[in-house]
């Protein structure tokens, strides 16, 4: 309880018919709620008289929903019983016939078969983009190298080709009697 709740015993409005008697603050107050602030102001327990006042609220919705069945009023916003009931009966038999039908279908079977496929197809262009990129980083190597790479004097290639050698590893003997050399001296 707070001060604010407990302001209407202090404060009070002659036209309400609050100085009628000491513990109302209005005319027509429940003594519920007149316990609530009283049990405050006195130092008992107000939780008590808290459940009071929700269980008299509680009887009150009850008699004002009554009443509106009783007139009409809930018939005309949300229909009469009959027509509830015959709207629960459809949507249940649409429900029924729902679940019928998606038991019959393996919705997470087939799309397990696509999954394992697009899982088995990213594993392989992966591979291959490695592949790829392997291939790259090699030909950019292969193509510094043949930039860096100086090509022999012209004097050298005369001498080779003048006098070859005997045993090259990239000109054979076998070889050099077929292009017409004598591997003799």
């Amino acid at each position: 309880m707070s001060f604010s709740a407990c302001i209407a015993y202090f404060v009070r409005r002659s036209r309400d018919g609050a100085f009628s008697h000491w513990t109302l603050t209005r005319k027509s107050q429940s003594q519920n709620r007149v316990a609530i602030p009283l049990s405050f102001l006195f130092g008992l327990d107000t939780d008590i008289a808290l459940r009071f006042l929700r269980a008299d609220e509680t009887a009150k919705s009850a008699q004002e929903l009554k009443r509106a069945i009783a007139q009409g009023m809930l018939t005309a916003t949300i229909g009469s019983s009959g027509q509830i009931r015959s709207a629960a009966l459809k949507a249940r038999r649409r429900s029924e016939r729902l679940h019928g039908r998606l038991e019959g279908q393996e919705v997470l079977n087939f799309y397990g078969i696509y999954e394992t496929e697009a899982a088995e197809l990213d594993a392989r262009i992966r591979t291959l983009n490695d592949e790829n990129y392997t291939d790259q980083q090699l030909a950019t190597e292969l193509e510094q190298a043949t930039k860096v790479e100086a090509a022999p004097a012209i004097p050298d290639l005369e001498r080779h080709i003048e006098k070859p050698m005997l045993f090259s590893p990239t000109c054979p003997s076998d070889d050099m009697k077929r292009f017409g050399y004598s591997t003799t001296r």
